[in-house]
């Protein structure tokens, strides 16, 4: 129980990780783009 459970709390924390990269990442490249629109 305790195995499985562990388990799930590092399934967890990977994909929290994961979705904060793809967020920052998709941040990264929305601000990159805005800046390109403003100044051509």
């Amino acid at each position: 129980m305790l195995k499985g459970s562990s388990r799930l709390d590092s399934a967890c924390h990977l994909l929290t990780s994961y979705s904060e990269h793809l967020t920052s990442l998709i941040f990264h490249s929305h601000s990159w783009s805005l800046d390109e629109h403003n100044n051509p």
